[in-house]
């Protein structure tokens, strides 16, 4: 516990040497030492989605989670292809169903706001998990900066949301 504390407040103290510290961390042995790690890049920010994007592949739920938080908080557009990859990795589902990390892949992907992400996103309108499509709503509001909300029921709001990120995909807006 002392030592998870102590990685989380490197990543409050920022400098060259905390983050070297928390480079190295994110390949220990521990997940929930990788996960602190994860979550203190997070929250230095800076140039490490590179390295947090590989946490996404982590075989620990807990270190894919930090990772996808802290990609939200850094919110690197060059890291949304490594979410849209986790969010359909075999590794985020278990005897058929969807992990709950999945929800946090399509939440990082709204924190960042890229139209490179609406794809994915018109995708997760449609998942067989619930949270994800409603999470996929909430990204879209975040990446359009507008709501379809008033006066729809939930279907028309996916329903419009769909139409208008296929608009977006076909006139080349997400490039």
């Amino acid at each position: 516990r002392l030592r998870w504390v102590s990685i989380r407040a490197l990543g409050e103290s920022g400098g060259v040497s905390a983050r070297r510290v928390l480079m190295t961390l994110i390949e220990d042995a521990q997940p929930a030492i990788r996960a602190a790690a994860a979550s203190a890049l997070g929250d230095m920010g800076g140039d490490v989605g590179a390295a947090l994007a590989t946490c996404l592949q982590d075989p620990a739920i807990v270190v894919r989670s930090a990772a996808a938080v802290s990609l939200g908080q850094i919110r690197d557009p060059n890291t949304v292809s490594a979410l849209e990859q986790a969010l359909l990795s075999d590794d985020n589902y278990y005897r058929g169903s969807s992990l709950w990390v999945r929800r946090q892949y399509v939440e990082a992907l709204g924190e960042i706001g890229a139209a490179t992400a609406l794809p994915a996103m018109v995708r997760a309108l449609d998942d067989a998990d619930p949270d994800v499509a409603v999470a996929a709503v909430a990204a879209m509001e975040k990446i359009g900066g507008f709501s379809f909300a008033e006066g729809r029921s939930y279907t028309e709001e996916r329903e419009a949301w769909r139409r208008w990120a296929n608009a977006r995909i076909q006139s080349g807006a997400t490039r």
